[in-house]
């Protein structure tokens, strides 16, 4: 590897920013010699001091990387059209996007992205960050790899069409792929989620493949700024929207069945009635029953080395408390 892009999708994330760059930082300073990093940040109108705390940190370590790019939206165009700005503003082989809530843990992201000369997908495996504390989803954790066992050697866009489970975060694709024009229109019809449609894209090309790394690249940070709850009606017409795609795309009658069962429960309220009344819910649980034993393999053998993570975000946390107080 000689080149990489860092990008950032950003709104309202005064609170994260400094952290989300810092992570960058840690990791450019520490593993990030003798490749040309560059960075791009995407802000979508954020009303409050995310774009100030952006332009100041950027002012300061602009040297650490060959090109820096920050595209600060005129209207608030919505987090696919954004992903779309970042795509075409990025000249290197590697890319990784990722929201600014977010924090890299202290992997090297550099050495896990050159698995993309190979795979068009690769994701690393979750850890969450809550109220400053790391820890360990389990469920995600075993869903994940299940969905890693389930879809091997089955149709591309089964994964999509049934159940499965992935932690976008955590997930690199190949820039070439993300550069693609189709994966560009088909994206351009959504609004606030981008990662699902990005993944359909992809698993429609001839050269698909997907590869699971047991390392965490990525702490997934759910805050009440989530775009899922922010913008909600948006964030669900999108999801609706998927569900009709992939019911269009199919032609088996199960399956559009399952899909059709499957954008019912999401319209649902009650979170206990969505998975009581899914049916896919019942079919995932019945495979990775048969599974199992590779599945608990695979789950031993993740360390997920809560307590040096912890230590890492402590580090970023403090290191973006100092930045903030100087300025």
């Amino acid at each position: 590897m000689d080149n990489f892009t860092f990008s950032v999708l950003c709104y309202n994330h005064e609170k994260y920013i400094i952290e989300h760059l810092e992570s960058i930082r840690y990791l450019t300073n520490k593993y990030g010699s003798g490749i040309e990093v560059s960075l791009i940040i995407n802000d979508d109108t954020s009303i409050d001091n995310s774009t100030y705390l952006i332009k100041s940190w950027v002012d300061k370590y602009s040297s650490l990387f060959k090109n820096t790019s920050l595209l600060f939206n005129d209207d608030n165009i919505g987090t696919a059209k954004s992903t779309i700005n970042i795509i075409r503003n990025c000249n290197t082989d590697y890319l990784k996007i990722t929201a600014a809530d977010d924090i890299y843990s202290y992997e090297n992201i550099f050495s896990f992205s050159s698995n993309c000369d190979k795979y068009l997908i690769c994701s690393g495996t979750p850890l969450c960050l809550e109220n400053g504390k790391i820890y360990k989803n389990r469920f995600d954790i075993l869903s994940i790899i299940a969905s890693k066992y389930i879809y091997q050697g089955k149709n591309k866009t089964d994964r999509f069409k049934l159940l499965s489970l992935n932690n976008a975060p955590n997930i690199i694709y190949k820039a070439e792929c993300l550069k693609n024009k189709s994966l560009h229109i088909f994206l351009n019809k959504f609004d606030v989620v981008e990662d699902l449609p990005i993944q359909i894209a992809i698993s429609k090309m001839p050269q698909y493949n997907f590869y699971q790394d047991n390392k965490v690249y990525v702490y997934y940070r759910r805050t009440r700024g989530s775009t899922f709850i922010i913008e909600n009606k948006r964030f669900i017409k999108d999801q609706v929207s998927i569900f009709d795609y992939l019911i269009n795309d199919t032609s088996s009658f199960i399956k559009k069945i399952l899909l059709k069962n499957r954008r019912y429960c999401f319209k649902l309220s009650n979170r206990y009635i969505k998975k009581l009344i899914n049916l896919s819910f019942y079919i995932f649980i019945i495979q990775s029953c048969f599974r199992f034993i590779l599945i608990i393999n695979d789950f031993t053998r993740i360390e997920s080395k809560l307590s040096s993570h912890q230590k890492h975000f402590d580090l970023i946390q403090s290191k973006a408390k100092l930045f903030i107080s100087r300025l």
